[in-house]
């Protein structure tokens, strides 16, 4: 199969029709070149990381990035698609802080809103900012 075979016009949209790629803006892609090159760029798909140590040495890392597809996965015509989402990684578990929880949010400044409160709330579970 031709590489740009993959991208029929069905490829974009949900069943209900809801679109499935977006621009870090919001706004729907249907072209699978350029969903191609967003999916590429791991490094520009970023929009925060902080690395925090806790007790015992215990290393986290908070990290938001943009999806480019929506996780939203609603049923809902009117739901805002979900592009943005933040996540907390341990090495090892800590008390208050959970391995692998996640957010998501429809903007990019929702994320980093709630980027900082994820690392506020892990702060406040006895870690600090590494170096």
């Amino acid at each position: 199969m031709n590489q740009d075979d993959i991208w029929t016009a069905d490829r974009f949209r949900d069943p209900n029709g809801r679109p499935i790629y977006y621009t870090r803006a919001g706004t729907p892609i249907d072209n699978g070149a350029d969903v191609e090159a967003m999916l590429a760029d791991r490094a520009g798909r970023r929009v925060a990381e902080d690395r925090l140590v806790g007790p015992d040495g215990v290393w986290c890392k908070v990290s938001t990035v943009f999806l480019v597809l929506d996780h939203s996965f609603s049923w809902d015509p009117d739901a805002p698609p979900l592009l943005f989402e933040t996540m907390i990684f341990l090495d090892r578990d800590a008390p208050g802080v959970e391995d692998q929880a996640q957010w998501r949010y429809p903007t990019e400044a929702e994320a980093v809103a709630g980027h900082q409160k994820v690392v506020d709330d892990v702060v406040a579970a006895g870690f600090s900012r590494s170096s």
